[in-house]
């Protein structure tokens, strides 16, 4: 687990290990668990945000959900994070960035979890809008987390490894939804 997000010990120039990287396997291996960590993050913001996308057709005849609520359910992923974006930043800034993605895996629960409660279908459209505006939140998180990450824990000619692989990760969380969520409501096993 690793316990801290701030700067390595090797790089703040004490020469004296650090508490933080005491049973961790040191500053490297540090270093790949947080990101990793965090590709883990990106992911499941990715692929618990855009599952919307792919069945919006049979979700909107399921829960007679008007144009504009179909609209709005598309579009506030970057409303929110537009919002959201300044606040979650200086969060950042002044707490732990641990912390704050902490915060951000609680919203993912708790948005992805709201939506998911079986109600009736008039009752279920604000609990999904709710939702829905809750996972925003965390996708804010995910884009400051990248340049979070790769600025603080990685050396200037090594910062585009942390990139690539965090926004492979959300790509990959994209195309997961896509491929794996239309076969399910379906019925079929079949890949689209």
């Amino acid at each position: 687990m690793v316990a801290s997000l701030k700067k390595p010990a090797e790089e703040t120039g004490s020469g004296k290990p650090s508490l933080i990287h005491v049973g961790l396997g040191g500053p490297k291996k540090l270093r790949m668990r947080a990101m990793l960590m965090f590709c883990t993050y990106a992911f499941l913001t990715a692929f618990c945000f855009s599952t919307w996308i792919p069945v919006m057709a049979q979700y909107a005849l399921t829960f007679h959900l008007s144009g504009i609520s179909q609209t709005a359910l598309y579009f506030y992923n970057p409303i929110i994070v537009f919002i959201f974006a300044l606040p979650i930043g200086i969060m950042a800034a002044k707490m732990d960035f641990k912390n704050v993605m902490v915060l951000g895996s609680v919203l993912l629960f708790t948005g992805t979890g709201i939506k998911a409660i079986p109600v009736q279908v008039l009752e279920s459209t604000p609990l999904i809008h709710i939702g829905t505006a809750i996972q925003g939140v965390c996708f804010a998180v995910m884009y400051l987390g990248i340049p979070i990450i790769s600025a603080t824990w990685f050396k200037p000619g090594l910062r585009t490894i942390p990139t690539a692989f965090i926004t492979s990760s959300i790509a990959f969380g994209l195309a997961t939804a896509f491929a794996a969520i239309p076969p399910i409501i379906d019925g079929n096993s079949a890949l689209m």
